[in-house]
């Protein structure tokens, strides 16, 4: 080779060079390139909605059972807020139970219940008897006084008791109570009277096994003014009312007199009583009396 031939072939080599270090382009490569990126693109896009579909799944989980534990919450709050169908029976009857004991309690130890009967004074010739509705008779000897009384606090009972054209018999406060079985009034200047229980009826009156009666003098009879009156029945028994005192017993109408017999258990008074009846007048020891009603019986 000569020396020109090796000129002009090294002047030949930096363009091969050169194009050897530039990029082949052809149509293969550049397909194949793309190919590889659509692939991994379309991983790439895949794998995130796969992601978060994942994502979303769980937080619907996380939501369900959030709303799980918020119903059971709800649900024993509610049970621990409202008691059992058994609970409430069980509740219901202890109620009754106890509001049944707490009345038997206020019934037992009541002190109008305490009061109520007939007392008997220490002398034995005076009686107190207490009503269901709140009227008193207070009995001396003989001779019943009808009255009022008031409970009030502190043990204290307020007795109103007037007779013979409103005399005053008892009228004011007492305080009253009890030991071993009797029972104590104190007036307010500290005055005591103790009574002890008396079962008998005090206005028990038994009729004459043999009554003699006048038929024209059976009945009632009073005064205009309605202070006095007689009551005379067919089975023998009277009564006699004056000023508000009343006294019960027996009598016989016979030989133009009454015979009358008061009692109050074993106490006793007889009077005898001349009397003259006239059509509706009845004249009784001096006084004047018309008819009023008619009366069989002991009340």
């Amino acid at each position: 080779m000569n020396e020109r031939d090796e000129m002009e072939e090294k002047q030949e080599q930096p363009e091969q060079v050169q194009n050897d270090k530039m990029p082949v382009e052809n149509d293969d490569a550049p397909k194949s390139i793309q190919e590889d990126k659509t692939d991994s693109g379309k991983k790439d896009a895949g794998s995130a909605r796969n992601d978060k579909t994942t994502s979303q799944d769980k937080i619907a989980q996380e939501k369900g059972k959030a709303a799980h534990i918020k119903a059971k919450a709800t649900h024993l709050a509610a049970s621990w807020k409202k008691p059992s169908r058994r609970a409430i029976r069980i509740g219901a009857a202890v109620l009754v139970v106890v509001v049944v004991l707490v009345a038997l309690v206020v019934f037992l130890t009541r002190p109008q219940d305490s009061l109520l009967g007939s007392w008997e004074s220490q002398t034995g010739d005076s009686y107190m008897t207490f009503r269901e509705d709140g009227t008193v008779e207070v009995t001396v000897q003989v001779m019943h006084v009808e009255g009022t009384y008031t409970l009030k606090e502190n043990n204290t009972v307020y007795l109103n008791i007037y007779a013979l054209e409103n005399r005053e018999i008892l009228d004011g406060d007492f305080t009253y109570a009890f030991n071993d079985g009797a029972l104590i009034l104190t007036d307010v200047n500290g005055q005591q009277e103790v009574f002890t229980k008396n079962e008998q009826d005090l206005n028990a009156i038994t009729p004459p096994e043999t009554p003699v009666v006048d038929a024209n003098l059976v009945g009632t009879w009073g005064d205009e003014a309605g202070k006095m009156s007689y009551t005379f029945r067919e089975d023998g028994t009277i009564t006699c009312v004056i000023g508000g005192v009343s006294m019960r017993g027996v009598y016989e109408a016979r030989d133009g007199n009454v015979y009358a017999t008061y009692s109050v258990l074993d106490q006793r008074e007889q009077e005898i009583l001349p009397y003259v009846v006239e059509g509706e007048q009845l004249t009784i020891n001096n006084i004047e009396l018309v008819k009023q009603e008619t009366a069989s019986s002991a009340p």
